[in-house]
């Protein structure tokens, strides 16, 4: 199965073969956004540097915590008339090297010009990833680096199984401030000023994330009403 309405009958004649191998490895170097595309729907990938990988499954928890923390995210741009809030799968380009699915993003309203009906074509104001793989540290290294040489304004890199968000001002010249935000704490966003969420709510009431007494008690409400 093809990545739908991106290839030509002849394109999809020469889809790319890959052999399996772990999620989170290199498949193949020196790689554009054209070989992406002719890639296969059956998995997700993302292009560092022309280095394609195969990403794993989002889990459970990494799930509800996109959840939790989009609906907190989006609402607020929204209210504001900001600009524009988007999610994977889209596929972000920033270079014809440099290509991923990002979990939470932010393009401001002064950018929306880069938000087409296939792509999002350059560099996000506020890019989110969650999970484990955030925390890879060559990854991390590469990526924070690649995100401040496009011009992604801020990152946050989100760990549920830390329960932490880790929150990085990003510049052309050097990546600056980085701000850990650990359960319990508020996190405030630079770029979204005014936006405020506690850490509480975004890993709470999850039976994959922190201790069974808090799921029990999340739960407790909805039982008692049953």
């Amino acid at each position: 199965m093809t990545r739908a309405g991106k290839c030509s009958q002849d394109e999809r004649a020469m889809l790319i073969e890959i052999n399996p191998v772990p999620d989170g490895s290199s498949v193949t170097t020196n790689f554009t956004y054209e070989n992406y595309l002719k890639t296969s729907d059956d998995e997700s990938y993302k292009l560092l540097d022309g280095e394609l990988f195969i990403l794993p499954a989002p889990n459970t928890a990494h799930q509800y915590v996109t959840m939790k923390l989009g609906a907190r995210y989006d609402m607020f741009i929204e209210e504001r008339r900001l600009g524009v809030g988007d999610s994977a799968p889209t596929d972000v380009l920033l270079s014809e090297s440099d290509v991923g699915q990002l979990n939470l993003m932010f393009i401001s309203s002064e950018q929306d010009g880069m938000v087409t009906s296939a792509n999002v074509t350059g560099a996000p104001d506020l890019l989110v990833e969650i999970g484990s793989d955030a925390n890879a540290e060559r990854d991390e290294i590469l990526r924070r680096n690649l995100y401040a040489e496009h011009g992604v304004k801020e990152y946050w890199m989100v760990d549920p199984d830390a329960r932490t968000i880790t929150v990085l001002i990003l510049g052309r010249d050097d990546n600056g401030e980085v701000t850990p935000h650990r359960n319990g704490q508020s996190l405030n966003s630079r770029l979204l000023e005014g936006f405020s969420v506690n850490l509480d709510e975004v890993f709470r009431c999850h039976p994959g994330l922190g201790e069974a007494e808090e799921y029990l008690i999340c739960q407790a409400p909805c039982k008692s009403k049953a």
